[in-house]
């Protein structure tokens, strides 16, 4: 009887610790940082920081806009550090830390790229 209880316990953690997943997205607008105008070819890239793989890879279009989606990422045991990327060609890239996002944000978010200096 003792070891059907320690063999259903421990089916039951295992269950848990399976079922930790998550999906990161993230969606919004990219607009230069002097003229607050759209900017449309931007690389935007959903990415894990200690595997360094892209989840997902998008172009704004013309009129700035991006979605971004990963597939299900496990979380066990905590879910992987994740940023996202923004890179234009004549702009500074900019890295956001997922986790650093106001979570209600994530569905408009208004990214300002400054240009790059020209020399």
């Amino acid at each position: 009887m003792e070891s059907k209880i320690v063999i259903t316990f421990l089916l039951l953690s295992l269950s848990l610790i399976v079922a930790c997943e998550t999906i990161f997205h993230a969606q919004g607008t990219v607009v230069s940082s002097v003229s607050e105008t759209p900017i449309d070819n931007v690389v935007v890239r959903l990415k894990l920081v200690d595997s360094g793989t892209v989840m997902d890879s998008v172009f704004t279009d013309q009129n700035g806009y991006f979605n971004v989606v990963s597939g299900v990422v496990g979380c066990v045991p905590s879910c992987p550090k994740t940023v996202i990327e923004f890179i234009g060609t004549d702009y500074i890239e900019l890295t956001l830390e997922y986790e650093t996002i106001d979570p209600f944000s994530l569905d408009s978010l208004r990214i300002k790229l400054e240009p790059k200096t020209q020399k």
